[in-house]
């Protein structure tokens, strides 16, 4: 029961978190603004949430399901570790796998967060190969 509402939160918080006001407000101005990377990252406290500010869904979808498998993991090893006796490996391996499944929580976490910062950076980065304007080092003039 535990997991079913920790999974609850972690798929509902993010997309709740993302909703801009300007989503909110049919009235507002329809005009798209950069994003802001410290409210990504802000946004990223919560796992998928600076995903989701960002409006990159599939990813924020990956995480969460990469995160919820690398707790579930954890959590398992976790009590293998104390139930050994009965398990198939020794002690030792069950502590092998739990402290790795633990580095891999925070790794994944530590990545969401990076990537979330660097996305909402680069939002304001010309897509286009027409948008760019490209200066000439040796003469500073400008080529399109």
């Amino acid at each position: 029961m535990k997991r079913i509402v920790v999974l609850v939160i972690l798929l509902l918080a993010p997309p709740i978190m993302g909703q801009s006001l300007a989503a909110q407000d049919g009235d507002a101005d329809t005009t798209r603004t950069a994003r802001d990377p410290r409210k990504a990252l802000i946004s990223s406290i919560i796992i998928g949430g600076g995903q989701a500010y960002n409006r990159s869904w599939l990813k924020m979808i990956g995480l969460i399901a990469t995160e919820i498998y690398f707790v579930d993991q954890f959590q398992l090893n976790r009590d293998n570790v104390i139930y050994h006796e009965s398990r198939p490996l020794s002690r030792q391996r069950y502590i092998e796998k739990r402290n790795k499944y633990a580095w891999w929580v925070v790794g994944t976490y530590l990545y969401a967060m990076v990537d979330a910062y660097v996305d909402a950076h680069l939002d304001s980065f010309p897509q286009d190969s027409t948008d760019q304007t490209i200066i000439d080092e040796n003469t500073g003039t400008e080529e399109q």
